[in-house]
């Protein structure tokens, strides 16, 4: 995936040896996207990925803002599949999506990860294993 993450995270992967972290500056902003194309004979195209949200916010309600879209490359018509917050942190990784992308068959989208954070106690959203299948 290409993008502006906030820095890549060699520890705490969900897999593997590394994963991503966007988010975690004050008055942060940080995107990470990737572009793929969805064949027109496909017969699933579910968009699933692990998510870990670490904050010490103690505000309550969302300040520190991670969004999932799609956004179709010819058009640049953009889906918003989920927004995650502050105030969905756990710890540990948990398994997110089960997003059906069929509709887009036979289009190229841009996959697109974009977090924002407040002025103070900044939320870092780490994501790993992201996959269409």
């Amino acid at each position: 995936m290409t993008g502006q993450a906030t820095h890549l995270q060699d520890t705490r992967a969900h897999c593997g040896a590394g994963s991503v972290v966007l988010g975690g500056a004050d008055n942060g902003v940080g995107t990470l996207s990737q572009s793929f194309t969805i064949a027109r004979t496909a017969t699933s195209a579910t968009l699933t990925f692990f998510l870990e949200i670490v904050s010490r916010e103690t505000a309550t309600r969302p300040l520190d803002v991670l969004t999932v879209e799609v956004r179709n490359a010819s058009t640049g018509t953009s889906t918003t599949l989920a927004a995650f917050s502050n105030l969905q942190r756990a710890s540990g990784y948990s398994q997110r999506g089960g997003f059906d992308l069929l509709a887009f068959r036979g289009q190229t989208l841009r996959l697109l990860f974009r977090a924002t954070t407040d002025e103070r106690i900044p939320t870092s959203f780490r994501i790993d294993d992201v996959s269409v299948k």
